[in-house]
């Protein structure tokens, strides 16, 4: 039988997460807000690990004997982490109902193979408190240091990758490979970006082009490599080193979500049974995070950046429970396959 209301907490989780990074707040609130949001993609990680025995390996005693013994080791080292977490007075009993939930699904995942569904329904259910409160607190939090820092109307990203190029021709280059990848045509688009490439090494518009040319590789329709194993390959290893240089960039939320999406395709899958290493992902996501934390020390008025976390943070984990498989399908769909997000929906 599958415990199918644990989507219940995976919703309200994400939830949380979403009030914290739609919002704007002075930088050290936000900075701390930030840290919550983290730590609630952590706990959700752990839920959605434990939620392919439940859900699909029900059965399968000894397999979830084990997967509760890492699941309640990984809530103790996020509880570590939360306990070192310094937070400020007004959000010291965000901290405390964290550690209170922390702790009630360590009981919940102990010995869970032995539980009755019955037992551990209820159980989860006993959770919905911590997330009435912790809502609660955090509108209070919200609606005191909210500000007006948006992005206008009429904003598009990608006018900020080229802010990044001096020469007009280059400017115009740039703008067509990205029509020449819409319209399909990825030979040529991949011809004039590479021509780009020495002049812009060490530069930061040098991850907008391989974020491009990555995209040419990538895309389901591609032709640029008769070997797809290889491009494939090729496509995630240059956005794994954009995200891995520490360096800001405007396109660097674009470029994670991108590499996070093919790396679950590629390495993992997307059935319900797959691997989801969200744990790993949301390492590398934090790490993006404070890569545009440290260009707004010396930027804090770069509008993008700041969204860029937002965004970062606002992106939910891969979960399970969809009707073909988990939902990186629709990650996929969407970023290399032409489906519109509206037909995701």
């Amino acid at each position: 039988m599958r415990v199918r209301f644990k989507n219940i907490k995976i919703i309200l989780i994400s939830l949380i997460i979403f009030l914290i990074t739609n919002l704007t707040f002075a930088s050290e609130i936000q900075d701390y807000l930030d840290e919550l949001a983290f730590i609630g993609l952590q706990i959700q990680a752990v839920d959605i690990d434990m939620y392919l025995y439940l859900g699909w390996l029900p059965e399968e005693k000894e397999l979830m004997k084990e997967a509760s013994k890492k699941a309640v080791a990984d809530l103790s080292e996020i509880r570590t982490y939360l306990l070192n977490l310094n937070l400020p007075e007004e959000l010291a009993i965000l901290k405390d109902i964290n550690l209170k939930t922390i702790d009630r699904l360590k009981e919940i995942y102990t010995g869970i193979e032995e539980k009755k569904d019955e037992e551990i329904k209820q159980a989860f259910n006993s959770l919905s408190e911590f997330y009435t409160q912790y809502t609660e607190k955090l509108k209070g939090v919200l609606n005191k240091y909210k500000s007006r820092d948006k992005l206008p109307e009429n904003f598009n990203p990608i006018n900020e990758e080229i802010k990044l190029i001096k020469d007009q021709k280059d400017k115009d280059i740039y703008l067509n490979a990205i029509k020449l990848i819409k319209d399909k045509k990825y030979k040529q688009a991949y011809k004039n970006l590479n021509d780009l490439l020495d002049k812009y090494k060490g530069t930061f518009f040098e991850d907008c082009l391989m974020l491009r040319i990555s995209d040419c590789l990538l895309m389901v329709d591609s032709d640029i490599r008769e070997d797809m194993f290889k491009a494939s390959e090729e496509g995630i290893k240059i956005l794994s080193e954009i995200v891995d240089k520490n360096r800001y960039s405007p396109v660097l939320y674009e470029a994670f979500y991108k590499w996070r999406t093919k790396t679950q395709e590629f390495y993992h899958g997307m059935s319900n049974m797959s691997e989801i290493p969200n744990k790993e992902y949301n390492q590398k996501r934090w790490q993006s995070v404070q890569t545009i934390k440290k260009y707004l020390v010396d930027n804090p008025n770069d509008l993008w950046a700041k969204e860029q976390i937002a965004l970062l943070l606002d992106l939910p984990n891969i979960q399970r429970g969809g009707i073909m498989g988990n939902d990186n399908l629709i990650h996929y769909g969407i970023l290399f396959g032409g489906m519109e997000p509206k037909e995701a929906e």
